[in-house]
């Protein structure tokens, strides 16, 4: 669990200023802006009944950032191709994580030498050909303990982006790829310095409470 996690850091002497931090996020054009828009009552922008995600747009998304390091964000397809077979809904496995985000953001070179490469237990992630993957390029990954978002900090990132998101009101998807982008680009280093910088303080707390 998450003191093994804390052993493991302390082992490797990981810490905050020598960790990127990644994963996936939905992003829509339902984010929640702040702001009151006016439309009539027959012509609400998007039917939202309980159970029907799917009736407005959304993409998911993948990036990994650190301390002094932000990565590209990576929007993936709302439908794959497989030969010989029609479109269907995208779904993330090991072989698609690897092309669509290992490969595609060229981590085996993004990722220095000296720095670990966070991730979570997502079947994709912990695949024997992922692993296979991060050996061969000299990736030094470490796994996040299970159910443990507070140690990945890329979810406080992600809650920034949710918020600048919102504030474009992003209204199809070409608004919502196009909103995504600038959000990530308009995120300052610095905030996402100061996110990475609460690793340090959640990894103490697991000692805290592990006592």
């Amino acid at each position: 669990g998450q003191w093994m996690f804390k052993q493991f850091c302390e082992e490797n002497g990981i810490d905050s200023t020598n960790l990127y931090f990644s994963d996936e996020v939905w992003f829509s054009c339902l984010e929640n802006t702040g702001r009151i828009q006016w439309v009539d009552d027959d012509e609400l922008p998007f039917p939202t009944e309980v159970g029907t995600a799917w009736n407005y747009p959304r993409r998911q998304c993948w990036t990994t950032c650190g301390v002094g390091f932000k990565g590209k964000m990576q929007i993936f397809p709302i439908k794959s191709v497989e030969e010989g077979k029609e479109k269907k809904g995208f779904t993330l496995n090991a072989d698609r994580y690897r092309e669509y985000c290992l490969e595609a953001a060229d981590i085996a070179n993004a990722v220095p030498q000296d720095k670990w490469f966070l991730q979570d237990g997502a079947r994709c992630h912990t695949a024997n050909s992922t692993k296979a993957w991060h050996k061969e390029h000299g990736v030094k990954v470490v796994q996040n303990a299970a159910y443990s978002p507070n140690l990945n900090c890329i979810e406080l990132v992600w809650k920034e982006m949710h918020a600048l998101i919102g504030r474009k009101c992003p209204m199809d998807d070409g608004e919502l790829v196009k909103a995504i982008l600038e959000a990530w680009d308009e995120l300052p280093q610095g905030k996402i310095d100061a996110i990475c910088g609460h690793f340090d303080t959640e990894l103490a707390l697991v000692e805290e409470q592990d006592e």
